[in-house]
This record gives structure tokens, C-alpha cells and sequence, in this order.
């Protein structure tokens, strides 16, 4: 009856601090700050960033101030961005996690007071030995290099290399078998062995898998049992800061520590196994892939680094000359990990929703502990993979530029109306392909180019190579320097496309120039008139008036970013949307959309990427819903 008792406070106490944690996150609130200098102690340094009080300070070039100095800072404030397409990545709530609220982009950098602290020489120490592998292994600083980095991430590694319980454990056990040789009294030696863990930490970057990890050792001598222990620290980082939810590393060792106390698997195998499902929802929300394979490399990965690569870090620390061995089997790891990632058995995910994430654990636990059988799995499995049954329209916000995916329901095909394109961010690596991957989706049945412009079509060339791509359709007029570098294109110079039940018209095949010529397109979803725009110009509006009857329609994909060079109020009149969306980079160059544009379209609702951010729209039989990414 106690037990239960317990048990009932416990998951009372486990609801009311993650609605406290939900409250704060959706109620936090930023101060207006214009200060234009800030006096602070350096938290941490790396290339061109630091961190004082709560700001990031961002540097043109390389800094090198030692940690724990006081500088004062001369330049601009600005409050971080969030992700402005749904399911990618939140830069704000990535700060927020570590602490930090502002950016601070600096004009000058002055030193108030320089440090020299023991945990400065130890940093420089530990980099001068110039091994990536070792500083990121000792400092819990990752500095291997991205292409290679990226393999072990896609192989499933990436936790090896964060440090963590594995890792405190293998220093703590090492440490108290030495001086348990040394001297028989026991408590002592914990008490000395807790005291180089909080001073090891000190020493690091200070996660919260670091932390995490170094308490749990330390409150171990407390009457409490571990996974207790591990129940109570979950909940005291979430009130130091909620926004630890969102950092990668603290739910990684939570969870996963939870999972192998509560479960205690007895062999690797089994330890692989439980940890990969375990974390199952936080890796398919983070990356939206997995790579099947990745507990059966754990196998061969986990003692070679725990036994081999993290030790010889500590020895090549203690005596420099024999780097070499470090670095010969460094060379192993990297062979091996070209290997496996050259035959991945990647599968991509959608984006879990919180209450199936629920449920997915719900269902684990219990089979786990043996009370569902494998049918129960199928379960949400269907659940998850559970198709559209919609037809879903998205905008997505690609900056200056143009980018529309159409799903068609039942897995009937996926249409890419223009890619974006731009000269300052790969916007098919940082958008588009992590869109996809985060909608579960796996090919691009066609791709539609609606003409040459590089603010549409500029990042096709790395989604052609980096994904599936069906049919490339580009307009008929001739190629443009851009266009001939894709190949097995199709120039699209009739006036359907029919895929199943659902018909594309397009309205505009004639050959003039790229603008004049861009693909018009027309088509009816659920009975929901839709038409895509281009680029095209008043011209082209004057011949669809002249020569089809377009009226009423219910979703405008506006023309040429809201340019006065389209949307005429004569044709907007005509046709009457009911929604128009508007696809325009912030504070663009050209100053899009135009205020008359605007005007013109007053009388319907107005959607624009640069205000509301990516757009989804679903449509079902009887209504549509309009979501923003941005509110």
C-alpha cells in the first residue's frame, strides 16, 4: 500500500513540475534591451562566440580571452530567432537551454580583467595536444570535424562521444579501485573520489549529462535508491530551467539512465538494444532518421571507446609523446566509422507528437517488463505511420524565394513547387531536406520548376543530389545557365498533369522570357481551388483573364514575392481569393510586398512567410485549417 502511495506522489509530482516547465517556456517573457555595451565574466569561449551573463557575444573574428576574465563588450543586442518552418530547428530555445536569452554581435572587445585560472591552463593544455578526439572526449567539447562528425551521427554513435554517465563511471570505478588498494577506509575514499568529479566537472563544458552524471555519484552515499536519485535530479534541472527540455544532452542521459536502472539489462546486447529504443523518439525528433544498425555498431563502439580511445585520453594527457598510439587507434575509428556509414540501413521518421511519444513509452515499458507481446509494437507502428488522409499544402519560408510541397493523400505523391534558392545559406540542407524528412517523407514524385529564377530553383541542384527525386519539370522557354546544369529534366509544354484522381493544369506554356514564361499552375484539391503564380507578371494575369475563367479561388500563391509587377487589382478582383500567401524574405532588398500589392488583396486573408513564417494548410472535406509556424 505504501509503495503505491509512493508511487501515486511520485507521478503527481512528475505532472505538476512538467506543467510548471510548460507554463514557463510558453510564458517567457523578454525584456526590452537596446544596450549597446555589457560588463560580464567570460562562461566559455570557442571560435568566434562567448558567453557573459546571459548574452552570447558573437565576434567577426577568432577570439581568445581566457575563461573567468571581465570584459566589457561594445556593438548590438538582438533576442535569437526561432525556427520559422514547422519541426526544424529552435536556435532560441537551443540558447535558452544553456542559458543564455540575447545575442550580442560586438563592434570592439575590451579586457577589464584577465584570468589565469587553473581551468584556463588546463583548457590550453588539453588543445595544445592538438587532438580533436581528446578534447572532446576530456572537455566535453566537440571539436571533430563536421563531415566526419556527421558519420557518427548517422551511425549512431554520437553519444560515445559526449560525456556522460559511461564515462564518469569508467573515472569513478578507476579512481576507487586504486585507492581502495591504497587504504581501506571507504567513505574517505568516496568523499575524495565525489571531490574529483565536481572539480572534473568544473573543468568541463558543464553539461547537464556531465552534471547529471557527477551527482548522481555524489548523492549516492544518501539512503536514496539510484533510479530515486535519478527521478529527483530530472525534476530539480527543470526548475532551475525549463528549458533544459529542449537540450539534446539532458534528455539523452536522462532518459536513457532511466531506462537501464529500471530495466538492468545483463548483457551488452540487451543494454544496446533498451538504449536505442529508449531514445527511439529522441533521435527521430531531432534528425527524423535512424539508422537500424546503430545498436549492433554499439556492440564493437561502446568498449572500444569506454576501454580503449577514453583512457589512452587520459594517458596521452599524463605523457604527450604517445599521442601516436591515441592517434593509431583514432585511425581505426574513423576507418571503421567511413565503413559502417558507407553501408547505413537508414529509415527516415516523422515527427512524433507529444501524446504518441507518450504512448510509444507507455507501450515499451510495458514490454519491456514482459506484459505485451509483439502485436502491441504493431500498434504504433500503424498509429505512427499512419498516412495523410488529407491533402496537406505547406509554404515553406525559404527567404527571398519560392518553395511549396503538396502531399496528396494515401501516399498518392509528393509535389515540390520550387525549392528556394540562395547565395548565403544552403537552404536545401537548413530547410528543405530536414522539412522533409521531419513530414516522413522519402521522394519528391515531382519537382516543379516554374522558372530560372536562382531564388527558385538555386537549391535544386543539392535536393536533386542529396535526395529522391522523381520527374524534374521546368517551363518551356529556353535554358538559362542555371537550368542546364540539372539533368534528365523534363520541359514542360503541355497543359495537365494527372496523378490518380488529381489533375495539375498549367495555364501558362508560352515562350517569351523566364518570368513571362513561369509555369502558372492551377489544380483543385478536395474540391479547393489553388493557383500558383510564379513569377508571372500583369501580361500573364491578362491572358489567364482573358483566356480561362478563374474566379473564386481559394488559396493564391501571389505572384513574384507581392511585386507591383503582378496581382493587378483587376485581376485580383477578379478571381477573388479568399486566402492569399505570400512567399518574401524579412526586411527584403526589394522591399516586398508592395503596399499596393497589399492593398489589392485586402479583401482576403493574408499569409506571409516573412510575418507568419511556413504555412500548413489541410484540407478536409467539408473545411481547411490554416497553421503558421510563426504566431
Amino acid at each position: 500500500m505504501e509503495k503505491r502511495y509512493l508511487i501515486v506522489l511520485k507521478i503527481i509530482l512528475l505532472f505538476s513540475v512538467l506543467y510548471i516547465t510548460y507554463y514557463r517556456i510558453n510564458n517567457k517573457k523578454y525584456i526590452e534591451n537596446n544596450k549597446t555595451s555589457i560588463i560580464g565574466i567570460v562562461r566559455s569561449v570557442k571560435d568566434n562566440k562567448i558567453v557573459i551573463n546571459n548574452y552570447q557575444v558573437i565576434s567577426k573574428d577568432k577570439i581568445n580571452i581566457n575563461i573567468g576574465s571581465t570584459i566589457k563588450v561594445n556593438g548590438r543586442v538582438k533576442k535569437p530567432s526561432s525556427n520559422t518552418n514547422f519541426n526544424l530547428f529552435n536556435y532560441k530555445n537551443y540558447l535558452l537551454s544553456k542559458k543564455i536569452d540575447y545575442l550580442f554581435y560586438a563592434d570592439s572587445i575590451k579586457i577589464i580583467k584577465n584570468s589565469n585560472s587553473f581551468k584556463n591552463k588546463f583548457i590550453n593544455y588539453v588543445n595544445s595536444i592538438n587532438n580533436p578526439i581528446l578534447s572532446t572526449l576530456i572537455l566535453g567539447d566537440n571539436r571533430i570535424d563536421e563531415d566526419e562528425y556527421e558519420k557518427i551521427k548517422t551511425n549512431g554513435i554520437s553519444h560515445l562521444f559526449a560525456i556522460s554517465g559511461m564515462h564518469i563511471s569508467f573515472i569513478s570505478l578507476t579512481l576507487l579501485l586504486i585507492l581502495n588498494k591504497i587504504s581501506k577506509r571507504k567513505k574517505l575514499n568516496y568523499l575524495i573520489v565525489s571531490s574529483i568529479l565536481i572539480f572534473y566537472a568544473y573543468l568541463t563544458t558543464m553539461s547537464a549529462s556531465i552534471i547529471r552524471s557527477v551527482l548522481l555519484f555524489v548523492l549516492m552515499v544518501t539512503k536514496f535508491k539510484t533510479i530515486d536519485l535519478l527521478f529527483y535530479l530530472f525534476l530539480m534541472f527543470l526548475i532551475y530551467n525549463p528549458f533544459y527540455i529542449y537540450d539534446l544532452g539532458f534528455l539523452y542521459s536522462f532518459v536513457n539512465s532511466f531506462f537501464l536502472l529500471y530495466f538492468k539489462p545483463d548483457s551488452l546486447l540487451k543494454t544496446s538494444i533498451i538504449a536505442f529504443l529508449s531514445t527511439f523518439p529522441i533521435t527521430v525528433n531531432s534528425t527524423n532518421q535512424v539508422n537500424i544498425l546503430s545498436p549492433f555498431l554499439n556492440l564493437f563502439y561502446v568498449p572500444f571507446i569506454t576501454y580503449i580511445i577514453f583512457p589512452l585520453c587520459f594517458i596521452v594527457l599524463l605523457i604527450p609523446k604517445l599521442n601516436f598510439i591515441l592517434n593509431f587507434f583514432i585511425g581505426i575509428l574513423n576507418y571503421s566509422n567511413k565503413i559502417f556509414y558507407k553501408y547505413k540501413l537508414i529509415f527516415i521518421f516523422k515527427t512524433l507528437s507529444p501524446l504518441l511519444i507518450i504512448f510509444y513509452y507507455i507501450l515499451l515499458i510495458l514490454y519491456l517488463k514482459r506484459k505485451l507481446n509483439y502485436m502491441f509494437y504493431l500498434t504504433f507502428i500503424l498509429l505512427y505511420f499512419r498516412f495523410n488522409i488529407y491533402p496537406v499544402v505547406n509554404i515553406l519560408d525559404v527567404g527571398q524565394g519560392d518553395s511549396a510541397l503538396i502531399e496528396l493523400p494515401f501516399f498518392q505523391g509528393n509535389i515540390m513547387i520550387d525549392t528556394g534558392g540562395s547565395q548565403y545559406s544552403d537552404i536545401n540542407k537548413y530547410v528543405i531536406t530536414p522539412f522533409l524528412k521531419s513530414r516522413g517523407i522519402k521522394k519528391i514524385d515531382y519537382l516543379i520548376l516554374t522558372h530560372g529564377d536562382y531564388d527558385h530553383m538555386g537549391a535544386s541542384y543539392e535536393l536533386i543530389k542529396s535526395y529522391n527525386v522523381g520527374k524534374i519539370i521546368i517551363n518551356s522557354y529556353e535554358d538559362n545557365e542555371l537550368e542546364r546544369k540539372l539533368k534528365n529534366v523534363y520541359h514542360f509544354n503541355k497543359n495537365t498533369l494527372k496523378i490518380n484522381n488529381y489533375t495539375f493544369y498549367f495555364l501558362n506554356t508560352a515562350n517569351r522570357d523566364e518570368n513571362e514564361d513561369s509555369l502558372i499552375i492551377y489544380t483543385k484539391l478536395n474540391n479547393y481551388k489553388f493557383l500558383f503564380m510564379g513569377d508571372a507578371s500583369v501580361n500573364n494575369e491578362e491572358y489567364l483573364l482573358n483566356t480561362y475563367n478563374l474566379n473564386n479561388i481559394d488559396f493564391l500563391k501571389v505572384g513574384h514575392h507581392g511585386s507591383n509587377t503582378s496581382s493587378s487589382k483587376k485581376f485580383i478582383d477578379a478571381i477573388k481569393p479568399n486566402n492569399s500567401l505570400i512567399s518574401v524574405g524579412k526586411n527584403n532588398f526589394y522591399g516586398h510586398p508592395s503596399k499596393e500589392i497589399l492593398n489589392n488583396l485586402k479583401n482576403s486573408n493574408i499569409y506571409r512567410t516573412d510575418i507568419n513564417g511556413g504555412i500548413e494548410i489541410v484540407l478536409y472535406n467539408k473545411k481547411y485549417q490554416i497553421k503558421t509556424c510563426v504566431s
